[in-house]
């Protein structure tokens, strides 16, 4: 059948002239054919009537031509152009171009090599109007060269420049032998990349700690889409695309409210992506940490700025707010403060407790302080607390007791009796505290120790069996008021002598304990203390002392046993303890001295020897132990807390378990003078620990023979010592 004007059909009129370079149809043409295009069109026909014939013999449908009228020029041209472009067109239909490669893709800048059967054809772009944009083709060759760069616009818009994209572009080859055959062939242009997966480099914030608030997680690495999806704690979410380099993830608290650990992936979703899924990449949700306490805020006494307030005591009572820690550091300083200038500290006050009484002894009158607080927990120390800043206005200090009876100056008169009145005068006091010693004399060798006498009280009676008849000893009294603490009075010193029969053996066979410290250790902080029956004793006098010196059970019993109360001596702690025993003549010399440590395994016990040793007026060091008489482990720390014009630490403040502290010394040119260390270890009973260092003077008019409480003993200059 006829085809009318089809775009296929290459053969069209103009000006009595025939032209193969136009579409059949592209413009209106009436005009008389010539001779030429006659001709033209009768081999056409011929080639028509052929391919009938041909199709026929095949059995297939022949063509119907219609509308030839035989003879003249009476055939309307455009009946004539109609037959012929049909006829054109059905003449052709079996000729063919083959081109090969089919289908191929060619990268951007690349080259693909295209041929022809038959061979001799043109070739070119189909969108010739794009020019360069699409590559060039060589006419004669087929040589494709593809553009360096995608073409601009929504022609060939790849997706992304991370995964490998194409698009199409059509080449013709034309017969040179018949310009109505061509075939049209269509390649690829391809991006060149590869499908790569996207990369996750890292997460931020990360990691986060449990039970955080919602927030945004910030997933860092490049080859990101948008569309991209990610799976974090097995679910996929939809993140928020940043650009190719970033994108971010809403988590909820409930993402966070417990540790773990979650893989979180990055994967596309365009279909056209292979190997779409980055390597996991943990999100780490960890325990909060255990934040250290806050620092305890101080409250009274004191005030912000120095000099500060004014208190009327030099005992005052600390006050500040909890922070529940387990304990409480105090530090207390003098103008111009600082650690140089602490005059007081401890490190050993209860958690529970929200004041502290500073002891007696530290702070004096007319002097200004500052104090500050730490917390301690187990996950630390706080940072240190505001500070207030007071100073001592007391009034005066009390008079130095004096008209002690019981005794006289060394070396002193005997008594007849073992259980004396010993009585003194003072005025100004609150509180009186009593000291015997036995020779040679001096706090060192103090055994009966009364503190906080009334001041409505200015007498002591001595209890039965705590003097021995034929011991001498030596005694004195300190006042105390708010103000302070009196100069310790001149000693007084007798010797008892009953004149009636001999005091009953010294008691033997002590335990538990050692005869040197620290002495073996014990489980139980209610031991019950034995001891040997004395011959002719009535009654025994036990004294139990801690290593600082200060006696913490004393008792009278009839029997050779005495029971420790619950609640007097504390886990940790080194003690030491004698008996005597007595009878109407008197009592015995003590036991020899017997010491244990307590340990139920469950704490450190700080044990510091020496705790008061003596040095030359020369230049010079001595050693401190530091060791653990407990269990668990133990951290220390030293300081000197006086003296430290002459006195300082050389080496081995700090220590664990064990350790040696070396003390130095300056030459002293002067008369006897002692200086304080003081050892802290924090959790550990027995903290903190006191060393006295006393380092002898020079020879000079007086001679000190010893000092301790004030037990002085002076002796009187000759005349030429006067003289000079």
């Amino acid at each position: 059948m006829w085809r009318s004007r089809r775009r296929s059909c290459r053969v069209c009129f103009a000006g009595n002239r025939c032209r193969t370079d136009d579409l059949c149809g592209g413009m209106a043409i009436e005009s008389d054919l010539t001779s030429e295009c006659v001709g033209y069109i009768a081999t056409g026909i011929a080639q028509l009537i052929a391919k009938n014939d041909a199709m026929a013999a095949a059995g297939e449908t022949e063509v119907n031509i219609v509308g030839i009228v035989q003879g003249g020029g009476d055939v309307p041209s455009y009946d004539v152009q109609d037959m012929v472009c049909n006829a054109v067109d059905i003449a052709n239909a079996a000729a063919e171009i083959n081109v090969t490669p089919v289908g191929p893709s060619v990268k951007l800048g690349d080259t693909v090599q295209f041929s022809a059967t038959p061979s001799n054809v043109t070739w070119s772009l189909e969108d010739g109007s794009l020019g360069d944009a699409l590559g060039a083709i060589n006419a004669n060759t087929g040589l494709y060269t593809a553009p360096s760069v995608a073409p601009a616009g929504n022609y060939c818009a790849f997706y992304s420049a991370y995964y490998e994209d194409s698009c199409p572009i059509t080449i013709i080859a034309k017969s040179n032998t018949n310009n109505a055959v061509q075939t049209l062939a269509t390649l690829l242009l391809s991006s060149g990349n590869e499908g790569a997966a996207p990369t996750v480099q890292n997460l931020a914030p990360n990691p986060i700690a449990a039970g955080s608030t919602a927030q945004t997680l910030f997933i860092n690495g490049y080859g990101f889409l948008a569309g991209d999806m990610v799976t974090f704690n097995g679910s996929s979410r939809q993140p928020d695309f940043n650009n190719p380099n970033q994108l971010q993830l809403p988590l909820s608290a409930a993402d966070l409210a417990n540790p773990a650990s979650f893989p979180l992936t990055v994967s596309h979703t365009f279909v056209a992506i292979t190997n779409g899924s980055s390597t996991p990449v943990n999100l780490q949700v960890t325990a909060a940490p255990t934040p250290t306490p806050t620092a305890p805020q101080p409250v009274s006494p004191g005030s912000t700025t120095s000099p500060g307030n004014s208190i009327a005591t030099t005992v005052p009572t600390l006050s500040w707010t909890s922070t529940g820690a387990a304990q409480y550091y105090l530090a207390i300083s003098k103008a111009p403060y600082g650690s140089s200038n602490i005059v007081y500290s401890s490190g050993q006050i209860n958690g529970g407790l929200t004041s502290y009484t500073v002891p007696p002894g530290f702070l004096f009158n007319g002097i200004n302080y500052r104090w500050n607080m730490q917390a301690y927990t187990s996950a630390g120390w706080s940072p240190v607390s505001s500070s207030l800043y007071f100073t001592v206005n007391a009034g005066a200090l009390p008079d130095m007791p004096t008209n002690l009876s019981t005794g006289a100056s060394s070396p002193g008169s005997e008594i007849t009796v073992t259980n004396p009145t010993l009585e003194w005068t003072g005025s100004g006091a609150t509180t009186y505290e009593l000291a015997i010693s036995n020779a040679p004399y001096g706090k060192n060798n103090t055994f009966y120790d009364v503190p906080l006498i009334p001041s409505s009280t200015t007498s002591w009676a001595v209890p039965s069996g705590v003097l021995q008849d034929g011991v001498s000893y030596a005694w004195n009294v300190q006042a105390t008021n708010s103000a302070g603490q009196s100069p310790w009075s001149t000693p007084f010193y007798f010797t008892v002598n009953s004149g009636s029969g001999g005091p009953p053996q010294i008691p033997s066979g002590l335990s538990p304990g050692g005869g040197s410290s620290p002495g073996p250790t014990i489980a139980t902080v209610t031991p019950t203390l034995t001891w040997n029956v004395s011959t002719g004793a009535t009654a025994y006098s036990v004294a139990v002392e801690n290593t600082s010196g200060k006696i913490v059970y004393g008792a009278n019993v009839t029997t050779n046993t005495a029971p420790i109360p619950s609640g007097t001596l504390a886990n940790g702690t080194a003690y030491l303890w004698t008996v005597s025993a007595s009878n109407s003549a008197g009592s015995s010399s003590p036991a020899s001295i017997e010491y244990f440590t307590i340990n139920t395994g469950t704490a450190p016990v700080l044990s510091v020897t020496p705790t008061n040793p003596s040095v030359t007026p020369a230049a010079g060091s001595t050693n401190i132990s530091v060791s653990n008489a407990g269990a668990g482990a133990l951290s220390y720390s030293s300081t000197v807390t006086s003296g430290s014009a002459w006195l300082s630490i050389a080496s081995g403040a700090t220590g664990g378990n064990s350790g040696t502290i070396a003390v130095s010394c300056s030459a002293n040119t002067g008369g006897q003078r002692s200086g304080t260390i003081q050892v802290t270890a924090s959790g550990a009973s027995g903290s903190p620990a006191t060393v006295t260092v006393t380092q002898s003077g020079v020879t000079t008019s007086n001679i000190r023979i010893s000092e301790s409480q004030g037990f002085d003993i002076l002796l009187a200059p000759s005349q030429s010592e006067m003289d000079a």
